[in-house]
């Protein structure tokens, strides 16, 4: 018995939070805090949701009698009433019934959504890379954005990548519409996504019209037409994919290793291997090993996937954010070569030490006058830059791409002081803020970081 008692007593203080939450809610003053306190007392509570039910009809009820000003009033709306009909007495009572019902459904739905619309849904990943020549079609995202469940992503034009919580990355290319489901699950539109899974992200699906490619250990390319449906292909390891029917069902299940295609077509209920074409080994050669390269930017820097075959003084702009260029990589240096360290000082990297080089050029158009600071994490760590014009013009037939037209003039380096840049304690990122003076726009460095074949640093 005092069990229950203590009981109806506990439940007596809800009821009265209730009661005053409900009163704010139907003078329409309930805000995102009152919603939430009243969404978390209602709904793991059946007792108190009903109670809530009936405690907004009486409400109801006694915002329509507020309007009658004297006992008179009221006396003269009972003699109305009593003149009605049964029939019509009970219509009223029914249709009174369905409109508190209704008040209350719609009073509860409002409580709902709006804790819905102002509950933030899990972040999934970020932006890591975007291409200088990257448009959007919608919202437009930077290096370092967070992605979160249900957001849409529409490229236009250029590339971007996003790495998973759990160290997916994924490169979305030109033409690109999709929306994310959770860290595991990409919807794809339409368009062109490479996908690495290293092994915490293994499961990691992409889901289109067509088909649901689910990785099992592999780095693949998933492509989404309209017209020619879906092409999966794989360059490592495996992925399973099967057939989506227009109802919804999966059928046509094929397991794709390495160096195998396929396509996915709903609309004639067809898949079938097709063998690989020279353009998709060229797409996967572009991206990053998961053990080098970029592992993420921000602020104002892009990362183009392919670097320019002309970069002269004026030819390749940056409006506002520098461009980050990979260059040659796993080189073996043919002699000693001074570079300048974190700590600002001089040390020499020996002959014959592998490095991965990478090109920072920011070269603003004349009608620019400042620009914004920028920062790029390597998966590896940085051995050094080379900042002086002749430094750079001295290593380009060593360090740069041999397809590439540099600039020949000595005055392309970073400058001190209006050139800003400083190397992380771990040495694997580094954070720069270029100037800009009238009389020199092209500021260039080169960033060499250790290839991941080395068996230690050397340098002295």
């Amino acid at each position: 018995m005092s069990s229950s008692s203590g009981s109806f007593e506990a439940n007596a203080d809800l009821r009265r939070e209730v009661a005053r939450l409900a009163d704010i809610a139907c003078e329409g003053a309930l805000g995102p805090k009152e919603t939430a306190a009243l969404n978390e007392l209602l709904e793991n509570n059946l007792y108190l949701c009903q109670w809530f039910q009936n405690y907004v009809g009486l409400h109801s009820h006694l915002l329509v009698y507020r309007g009658y000003q004297s006992a008179s009033d009221l006396e003269h709306m009972y003699e109305a009433r009593a003149e009605k009909s049964r029939a019509k007495e009970l219509s009223r009572k029914r249709f009174v019934a369905a409109s508190i019902f209704a008040v209350v459904t719609v009073l509860m739905l409002a409580v709902g959504s709006t804790l819905f619309i102002n509950t933030p849904l899990p972040i999934v990943g970020s932006i890591t890379v975007i291409s200088d020549d990257a448009e959007w079609n919608g919202e437009e995202y930077l290096p370092g954005d967070l992605l979160r469940k249900r957001d849409p992503l529409v490229l236009s034009k250029g590339s971007v990548s996003i790495q998973t919580n759990e160290g997916v990355i994924i490169t979305a290319l030109d033409d690109t519409s999709m929306r994310w489901f959770g860290e595991k699950e990409l919807s794809l539109q339409n368009g062109r996504v490479l996908v690495h899974v290293v092994e915490s992200g293994h499961g990691f699906q992409v889901r289109t019209r067509d088909c649901i490619v689910t990785d099992l250990g592999t780095r693949f390319m998933v492509d989404r037409n309209i017209d020619s449906g879906t092409t999966v292909v794989v360059d490592e390891g495996r992925v399973s994919a099967e057939l989506i029917s227009a109802e919804g069902a999966t059928s046509h299940k094929m397991e794709l290793l390495a160096g195998q295609a396929a396509t996915f077509l709903q609309a004639t209920d067809e898949a079938k291997s097709i063998p690989l074409l020279s353009e998709w080994k060229t797409a996967f050669d572009q991206l990053d090993r998961p053990d080098r390269g970029i592992l993420r930017t921000s602020g104002a820097i892009r990362a183009p996937l392919r670097t320019p075959v002309v970069l002269t003084d004026g030819v390749h702009q940056t409006n506002g954010f520098a461009s980050i260029f990979k260059e040659r990589m796993g080189t073996a240096l043919p002699h000693d070569l001074t570079v300048v360290s974190a700590a600002g000082n001089e040390v020499q990297l020996d002959a014959g030490t592998l490095v991965d080089s990478y090109l920072l050029h920011f070269n603003p158009p004349a009608d620019v006058s400042q620009s914004g600071p920028g920062s790029i994490t390597f998966r590896q760590p940085i051995l050094g830059l080379i900042l002086d014009g002749q430094g750079l013009v001295n290593s380009d037939s060593v360090l740069g791409i041999s397809k590439t037209k540099y600039e020949l003039n000595a005055d392309r380096g970073f400058e001190t002081p209006e050139d800003e840049w400083s190397i992380s304690s771990d040495k694997f990122s580094i954070t720069f803020h270029p100037g800009i003076t009238a009389d020199k726009l092209l500021d260039q460095c080169r960033v060499l970081l250790l290839h991941p074949e080395n068996k230690a640093v050397t340098s002295r």
